[in-house]
C-alpha cells in the first residue's frame, strides 16, 4: 500500500533509484536485504508528509484547513502503522529473528519482540507507538495525531541515538538508517502543526524533511567527500570540481523554492529536479557511482586509492563490502544475524585490519599479473582480511 501524492519523485527518484536499486543492490548478503528494507521503511515514513500535501494541496487556493487536514489525518495515521510494522520488521532481521520482506505491509506487534537485544530501546519505542496509534484509531482526527502520535513518533526518534554503532556505523546501511531516524524526528515536527490546523508551519516542517532527507541520501549513504579528496589526490579531478558541492547546490536549489505553497509547487519541482540519472540533483551521483564501483571492479575505483592510507573511515567498510560482493561471497549465513556480522566488520574497522589489508589488495590489482580472483582470495579466504574469526570461517574456500 502506498499513498500517492507529490513526494512520490522522492520515493521513486531517490529512495528506490539511489538506494535500493544503485546502491544497496551492489552489496552483498545480508547487508542488501536489509538495506532494502530499511529504504522500505522511509519510504512508509514519507508516506505521511505526502498524505497531509496530497490533502492539503488547495490551501494556497484558499481551501479551508480544517476540512483538508482532517481528510488527511485517518490517512496519516495509517501510514504510520505501516511504518511501525515495517520499522519493526527490518530491526527484526537485522537481529536474526526474522527475516524481512520490503513489499510486505507488516502488521506491528503490540508488544517489543525485540527485548533482549541490543534494538531494544528502539524496539520499546515502536510499541509506544502503536499504542498511541491504536488509541488515535478510536477516534482519527487531528488533536489524536498532536497529542497521541507526535509525542510518540518523537520518542521513538530520540530512541534512534542508542542504536549500536555496528549498525549506524555500517557501510550504506548505517547512513540510512541516521536518515530515517532524522525523518522520524522530521515527520514529528510536522504532526504538531498539522493538528494545530497551521498551514504554513506544516509547508515549513515538510520542508526541512525533505532538505534532510536528500542530504542524508544523497550526501551520506555514500562517502562523497572521501571520493572528493581521493580523486583530488590522484588528480582525476581538480579542486573546485568536487562531487559533493555539486549535490549540495542541487539539494539546495531544489528545497528554496519549496515555500508557502508547498502543496502546489512540490509535483513540478520535484518532476523536474529529480526527474532520472539525469536531472540536476542526481546527475552528480552518477559520478560518484561510477568513480567507487570502477568498472566492476572497486579497487580500481576512489576507494582503491583511500586503501591501505592508515585512515580507517566508513570508505574502508564499504570497499570491503564491495569486494565481498564482486567475489560472489555473501557475508552472512543463517547461523549469524547481520547484526552479529556488522560487529566483526565493525572490530576489524577499529583494529586497522581492514585498512592494512585493502592496502596490500590496491597494491597488488596495480601489477597486472595477478589477477581479482587472487587478490580477492587474499583478502576473504582462510587466513586473510577476516582470518580465523566469525566472518573467515564463513568466507573460507568460497571464493
Amino acid at each position: 500500500t502506498k499513498v500517492e501524492g507529490p513526494l512520490d519523485p522522492l520515493q521513486d527518484e531517490v529512495v528506490d533509484g539511489i538506494v535500493v536499486a544503485q546502491v544497496g543492490s551492489q552489496l552483498p548478503s545480508p547487508l542488501n536485504g536489509v538495506t532494502a528494507c530499511t529504504a522500505a521503511t522511509l519510504n512508509y515514513l514519507i508516506d505521511v508528509p505526502d498524505a497531509i500535501l496530497a490533502g492539503a494541496a488547495g490551501l494556497a487556493e484558499g481551501a479551508d484547513p480544517f476540512n483538508s487536514f482532517n481528510d488527511s489525518a485517518a490517512e496519516a495515521q495509517a501510514a504510520l502503522e505501516r511504518f511501525a510494522g515495517a520499522l519493526q520488521g527490518t530491526l527484526l532481521a537485522l537481529s536474526g529473528r526474522s527475516d524481512c520482506d520490503p513489499d510486505e505491509d507488516r502488521v506491528p506487534g503490540s508488544s517489543n519482540p525485540l527485548a533482549g537485544t541490543p534494538l531494544a530501546p528502539v524496539g520499546a519505542a515502536i510499541a509506544d507507538l502503536m499504542a498511541g496509534i491504536e488509541e488515535a484509531n478510536e477516534d482519527p482526527n487531528l488533536s489524536s495525531v498532536s497529542n497521541l502520535i507526535a509525542p510518540a513518533l518523537a520518542d521513538l526518534g530520540a530512541a534512534f541515538a542508542l542504536l549500536p554503532a555496528e549498525v549506524t556505523e555500517a557501510p550504506v546501511l548505517g547512513s540510512v538508517v541516521d536518515t530515517l531516524g532524522q525523518a522520524v524526528t522530521d515527520v514529528a515536527g510536522v504532526l504538531v502543526p498539522f493538528g494545530n490546523y497551521d498551514g504554513d508551519a506544516t509547508a515549513a516542517a515538510s520542508a526541512t524533511l525533505i532538505s534532510n532527507l536528500l542530504n542524508g541520501v544523497l550526501l551520506g549513504v555514500l562517502p562523497v567527500g572521501e571520493v572528493d579528496a581521493a580523486l583530488i589526490a590522484a588528480g582525476i579531478i581538480e579542486a573546485g570540481d568536487e562531487f559533493s558541492p555539486q549535490i549540495a547546490t542541487g539539494i539546495a536549489t531544489l528545497t528554496a523554492t519549496l515555500g508557502d505553497s508547498l502543496g502546489l509547487v512540490v509535483t513540478p519541482v520535484f518532476n523536474e529536479g529529480l526527474d532520472g540519472v539525469a536531472a540536476p540533483v542526481l546527475d552528480p551521483l552518477e559520478g560518484v557511482l561510477a568513480a567507487i564501483l570502477g568498472a566492476g571492479n572497486p579497487l580500481d575505483g576512489a576507494l582503491g586509492l583511500l586503501a591501505g592510507d592508515l585512515n580507517n573511515t566508513p570508505a574502508d567498510a564499504l570497499l570491503g563490502v564491495l569486494l565481498s560482493a564482486v567475489g560472489g561471497a555473501p557475508l552472512g549465513s543463517d547461523s549469524y544475524s547481520p547484526l552479529t556480522l556488522l560487529g566483526v566488520l565493525a572490530d576489524q574497522l577499529a583494529s586497522g585490519d581492514l585498512d592494512a589489508q585493502l592496502g596490500t589488495a590496491s597494491a597488488q590489482n596495480q601489477n597486472g599479473s595477478i589477477s581479482l580472483g587472487t587478490i580477492l582470495d587474499g583478502i576473504l579466504g582462510d587466513g586473510g582480511l577476516f582470518g580465523d574469526d566469525l566472518l573467515g570461517g564463513l568466507l573460507g574456500g568460497l571464493l
